[in-house]
Parts: C-alpha cells; sequence; structure tokens
C-alpha cells in the first residue's frame, strides 16, 4: 500500500511538471510605439504698438521732457505678450532705472545742470599705478555724504582704485569703494562711510525720482492699486509687483500708465534726467 502512494506522489509531481514546462513554451510580446510627451511654451514678448506677435524686449515706452510742476504725462501702454500656448497665472513688473550712477538713498541722475554740484564736496580717483580721467559729482544729505554720480570712467586704471573725498566748510570723514572693469571705473561707488559736516547741495536733486509718482496704471481694465499714487523712488524699493491678474495663452494686453511731476518740485530739480527700466516676468503658477 506504501508503495502504491508513493507511486501516486511520484506521478502527480511529474504531471505538475510537464504542465509548468508547457505553459513556458507559449509567450507572446507586442510594442507601443510612438508615445510623445510635450511641455507647453510660455513665452513672453513686449511691444509698444500692441500689433504682431512679440516675443523679446521693447525700446522705450514711458518718456516725459519740457516737464513742469504738476505736469502730467499722456497715456502711454506697453503692451505684454504671452506668445506661448500655457497661461501665465502670474505677471510680475519690476521699477528700476537704466546704467546710471546710483546713490544710496535710491537717487538716479544721468545728468546734472551746471553748478548744482556749489562747493558741497570733491571727489577724486587714483589707480593703484595708472589710471586717469574719472571724474564725479559728490550728493550730500543733512551735512552727510551719500552718493556720487561718476561722470566719466576714465581709462587705464588697475585694480585697486582709490577713491578720496574732499569737504568744503569743515566736511570729513567720508569715504567710498570703487572698481574697475577693463580700466574704467565703474559706475556703482559705494559710500563706507558718509562722514559729516559737509555742505549740502545747493538744490534738492537727490529727491527727482522721489518727485515723479504714477498718475495712473491699468491692467485689462483694471486700476492697479498698488501702484498708482507710488513715486519711482518707492517702485524702485519695493522689487516685483503683482499685477491683479494674469495672461491668457496667445494673449497680448496694454499695460498703461501715466506719471506726475510733482507740483512742489524745485529750481534745482531743472534739467535733471532719469532713466526707467521696466521688467516685466511672466510664471504659470
Amino acid at each position: 500500500m506504501k508503495k502504491i502512494i508513493a507511486l501516486a506522489i511520484a506521478l502527480i509531481a511529474v504531471i505538475a511538471t510537464l504542465s509548468v514546462g508547457t505553459f513556458a513554451y507559449f509567450t507572446d510580446t507586442q510594442v507601443s510605439t510612438g508615445n510623445v510627451f510635450t511641455a507647453g511654451t510660455l513665452d513672453l514678448g513686449l511691444n509698444n504698438t500692441g500689433t504682431g506677435n512679440p516675443t523679446g524686449d521693447t525700446t522705450a515706452t514711458f518718456s516725459a521732457s519740457t516737464w513742469t510742476p504738476g505736469s502730467t504725462t499722456g497715456a502711454a501702454s506697453l503692451y505684454i505678450n504671452n506668445a506661448g500656448n500655457v497661461a501665465m497665472g502670474h505677471v510680475y513688473v519690476t521699477f528700476t532705472y537704466g546704467t546710471n550712477a546710483t546713490n544710496d538713498d535710491g537717487t538716479i541722475l544721468t545728468s546734472v545742470p551746471a553748478g548744482v554740484n556749489g562747493n558741497a564736496a570733491t571727489v577724486s580717483f587714483a589707480g593703484h599705478t595708472t589710471g586717469s580721467g574719472a571724474t564725479g559729482l559728490v550728493e550730500v544729505d543733512g551735512g552727510v555724504v551719500v552718493g556720487i554720480l561718476l561722470t566719466s570712467g576714465g581709462s587705464s586704471y588697475d585694480s585697486p582704485v582709490t577713491v578720496t573725498i574732499s569737504g568744503n566748510g569743515g566736511g570729513s570723514g567720508a569715504t567710498a569703494t570703487a572698481t574697475q572693469t577693463g580700466g574704467v571705473i565703474n559706475p556703482l561707488i559705494t559710500i563706507t562711510s558718509g562722514g559729516s559736516n559737509y555742505n549740502n547741495f545747493t538744490a534738492n536733486t537727490d529727491y527727482f525720482d522721489k518727485m515723479i509718482t504714477v498718475a495712473s496704471c491699468s491692467w485689462q481694465s483694471a486700476s492697479q492699486t498698488s501702484i498708482v499714487g507710488q513715486s519711482l523712488y518707492a517702485l524702485r524699493q519695493a522689487g516685483p509687483i503683482a499685477l491683479s491678474t494674469g495672461l491668457a495663452a496667445t494673449t497680448i494686453t496694454p499695460l498703461a500708465m501715466t506719471f506726475t511731476y510733482s507740483s512742489t518740485a524745485t529750481n534745482g530739480t531743472q534739467g535733471n534726467v532719469l532713466t526707467m527700466k521696466v521688467i516685466v516676468t511672466g510664471t504659470q503658477q
């Protein structure tokens, strides 16, 4: 009986083995081809007319000349285009200034009328072993040196560049550092100490950018309350400012703005020039 059981078990094992081997011989394979994943595009462009399909930068949109106190510029529009097929969930605008010298209080001047500097202070530059021709104007506020406007970068300077500030009327202690590129002194000069007792400018040139304010700003028919009423100085300090809505794909929309020159502007701001740069950033989220 035991032999019969043992033979039965062995027979079952042989059948199971043959069954597994039989199933292993039958296989089939098919291939799914052409599976493509394509990202959408968000392509930002700017222009001043709203025509075409711009995808890059644009030239100056906002400007004013021969301003008098209390004047407001005519409306101008910077057209922002989403040439891609993905909607911009958010659009940000940054107001900054062009390639001009910058002072510690945010003042940017590309030109200064003759005589504005008065006798406040003088600045001189010296190269390590060579260099000549660099000149600048010193801005003073409350007896403290707050900035230097470089009027000429000179040539043939090597590092380091020495900056010397001399005061009239008892001013002393002001120091600054400067760098050079290709032998020319860079416009951004850092005041390391403002010193004290320097004579002020004969006029309020250090407030020119604070006297220009945004009279109106509209985006997609809505007033932009975070921009309207702000001075260019305040807008520059704010960094990127979010517009109230995003921008749909394949859509071009104007950012319409006007600016006002303060009615309290003084004689000292006559002839001042300021260059503004508008940077637009679009994001999908």
